[in-house]
């Protein structure tokens, strides 16, 4: 294992003895030599070189273009087709709700006090547990201090 002291190059750019960062000398596009670049080919003309450059350019953009992720842009002008801001159709304990922020891959999920109500007004009864010490918190919002748990036996995504 490296010492914790070790430097670790991950520039991608080679180093020269000297330790400058300056990127490796590349050969000539028209004969390969490291000791000229292609404009100043002894064996190329002007146009030749300006044809090897313009070729070299599309093969960097085109392999760049290759590896870029594509994203879907939104447009701020359109307005969006549903109100639906994240819910979910979703049944507990049979009963079905409309509920944010349900994960069913996870063991604990938030529920909006709405949906709870929501669940007391069809009679169901709630296993509510209290709870102490358990803070929720997001990004540039106030903490949240929860005061109970409730266990559903069965959560249901409708899809």
């Amino acid at each position: 294992m490296a010492p914790a002291s070790a430097a670790v190059d991950t520039s991608g750019t080679p180093s020269t003895s000297s330790g400058d960062r300056r990127p490796a000398r590349v050969s000539c596009l028209k004969c390969r030599s490291t000791d000229h670049q292609v404009w100043e080919c002894p064996r190329c003309t002007p146009e030749e070189a300006a044809r090897l450059l313009r070729e070299l350019h599309e093969r960097r953009e085109a392999r760049r273009s290759e590896g870029a992720r594509k994203f879907n842009i939104v447009d701020p002008t359109k307005r969006l087709t549903s109100d639906n801001r994240g819910s979910v159709a979703a049944a507990i304990d049979g009963i079905a709700v409309t509920a944010l922020m349900l994960d069913t891959g996870a063991n604990t999920s938030l529920v909006a006090r709405g949906v709870l109500e929501a669940l007391v007004q069809t009679g169901t009864v709630l296993r509510v547990n209290p709870v102490a010490g358990i803070t929720l918190s997001s990004a540039g919002k106030e903490a949240i201090n929860v005061t109970s748990i409730v266990t559903f036996d069965e959560v249901v995504l409708i899809t």
